[in-house]
């Protein structure tokens, strides 16, 4: 269901992220932001921004924060974005927690 949503790029970007695998979910996601899907692409742009965020890259985090409000319909500002951002985070860190994932950087 999350794969058909976002892509399998962007979904095993964020597999790859919970497990701290900061270069794997970058590459992953990247890659989804480039697919013809724009669905695909948007999740691909959202997972980049919280590997930025993951890894205190505000300047990076911020950027994507920039292009998402252009290409996402439910976010209007870089305020919005980053909220959402930081939401999401907290989440992957919980989910994180209940794994006993550990990420050292």
């Amino acid at each position: 269901e999350w794969i058909a949503a976002i892509g399998r790029d962007s979904y095993e970007a964020s597999e790859a992220l919970i497990a701290c695998q900061h270069q794997r979910a970058s590459l992953l996601a990247q890659a989804g932001a480039t697919s013809d899907n724009p669905d695909h692409r948007l999740g691909g742009k959202w997972v980049e921004a919280l590997v930025a965020l993951d890894q205190k890259d505000t300047d990076s985090a911020q950027s994507l924060y920039e292009e998402l409000i252009i290409i996402d319909d439910d976010v209007d500002t870089v305020q919005q974005a980053s909220i959402a951002a930081d939401q999401a985070l907290l989440e992957l860190r919980r989910i994180r927690r209940e794994d006993g994932i550990s990420c050292t950087s």
